[in-house]
């Protein structure tokens, strides 16, 4: 049985699913904003990316990614165009999920015990992470100060959960939600992620002990997975017809994170160039209050 490395893993195949049968091919190709590489470990059936450092160095997956392939599934560390391969000792299957500027990788591996997080420092060096009680642990995020985010399991359901970098735990839930699953975090300890409430799945901010929901207007389900220095959200949703988009929620009237980017510049939140009048404000859907949604389409 492969791992179950996240609920994360089962949103992200999920959508992967949707997207090829659902996205239409459009008749023209949008302007090139990006130069694109492809990664694939040599010999691996399938290759999965998930977290870059400002060094450009990348962690992911590869090999059993898919149900029904009898190969493992492997961490791997991209770096300068080498591939190291990211295994905890002793596991049946590994996946790297986040990588600091440090070098720190952070992820998910199953034993015979069950599934757990890890830690891994810049010189290979193993940690365990079990949150107390837990009977699944999964490590998603890792920022510069060490805070680490994830998942857990218990008897009650799925909860979110920040590490300090001391070692304590701090239980994450949106209240009133059936699961909780928290997916990344910023050098500001803001954190993101998503929640099953009684009208779907929402995405969620999490700042200073108060939670923000992310929901892209008309949007079936909204998934908030990654967060910047300046505190911009990407992320992915259903529309109404059940196709899926990724999207990026730029602040509108948020300050400056106080943290700097990957060219050690001070980051401030971007503003919009013409500020909204209290009234069209208020008459804003209840995301875009907080935040302005630009639909992301290859």
């Amino acid at each position: 049985m492969k791992l179950k490395i996240s609920r994360m893993l089962a949103i992200a195949t999920s959508l992967s699913a949707t997207a090829s049968l659902g996205v239409p091919v459009p008749a023209a190709s949008p302007p090139t904003l990006y130069n694109f590489t492809t990664i694939d470990v040599p010999g691996a059936p399938g290759t999965a990316a998930y977290g870059i450092n400002c060094a450009g160095k990348i962690v992911g997956g590869f090999g059993g990614l898919r149900p029904g392939l009898d190969v493992p599934l492997q961490g791997f560390l991209y770096t300068d165009g080498s591939f190291i391969t990211v295994d905890v000792p002793g596991a049946t299957d590994t996946d790297a999920r986040s990588i600091n500027d440090a070098g720190r990788v952070v992820g998910a591996f199953k034993t015979d015990t069950g599934g757990h997080g890890f830690v891994r420092s810049a010189n290979g060096v193993f940690t365990t992470i079990d949150v107390p009680g837990a009977i699944f642990t999964s490590a998603s995020g890792i920022n510069n100060a060490g805070k680490i985010v994830g998942i857990f399991d218990t008897a009650t359901g799925g909860h979110g959960f920040l590490r300090d970098a001391n070692g304590s735990f701090t239980t994450i839930d949106v209240p009133g939600a059936g699961n909780t699953t928290v997916d990344g975090i910023n050098d500001a300890g803001q954190i993101v992620g998503v929640f099953n409430g009684t009208t779907g799945e929402h995405g969620f901010l999490y700042n200073n002990g108060s939670f923000i929901t992310i929901d892209v207007p008309g949007a079936s389900s909204t998934h908030a997975v990654g967060i910047d220095n300046a505190g911009r959200i990407v992320g992915s949703f259903f529309d109404a017809k059940g196709v899926v988009h990724a999207f990026v929620a730029t602040p509108l009237f948020a300050g400056t994170s106080g943290k700097p980017n990957c060219y050690g510049q001070s980051v401030a939140a971007p503003s919009p160039g013409v500020r909204l009048s209290p009234t069209r404000f208020a008459a804003l859907p209840a995301a875009t209050r907080t935040f302005g949604l630009q639909t992301l389409r290859v």
